[in-house]
């Protein structure tokens, strides 16, 4: 019988040897030596991604590609806010935008007139900012609800 140091050398040898070799049989480039301020310099742009939004006599339920950004289920609030959406996105391209509005408690009909307005925009962090900060460019509007 195999002494079990030497099986445990044998199992962390195999487990060295699949890690560093790819599925394929090529050797994996990790690039350890690349420090994430270097990558983070070769983008042309660095945009922060907003939803602005603002509801009255609903309750508010906003997600991007399926990945809740702002739930204001507060019965009563009158408001709105401007989140920051770049966590729901994941890769570049078109996002899918999911709106839900539910009546307020003990209440069947959303009643406002106008009950949401939302708009998405972004700020570039790679431009420089003027006396009036970094201008936010508005990409979409959402037509208001009216009733």
């Amino acid at each position: 019988m195999m002494n079990k140091r030497v099986i445990i050398t044998i199992v962390l040898t195999i487990c060295l040897f699949i890690n560093t070799v790819g599925c394929n049989g090529q050797t994996k480039n990790n690039n350890m030596g690349t420090t994430l301020k270097e990558q983070m310099a070769s983008y042309t742009s660095k945009p922060v991604y907003y939803v602005e939004y603002s509801s009255s006599g609903c309750l508010v339920d906003i997600r991007i590609n399926d990945s809740s950004v702002q739930k204001d289920y507060n019965p009563g609030a009158v408001g709105g806010a401007v989140i920051t959406a770049n966590t729901a996105i994941l890769k570049s391209g078109k996002q899918r935008v999911t709106v839900r509005l539910i009546p307020c408690r003990d209440e069947t009909l959303i009643t406002e007139k106008e009950p949401f307005t939302m708009r998405i925009g972004y700020k570039d962090f790679m431009k420089p900012s003027g006396d009036e900060g970094r201008p936010c460019h508005w990409v979409m509007e959402m037509p208001p609800i009216v009733h």
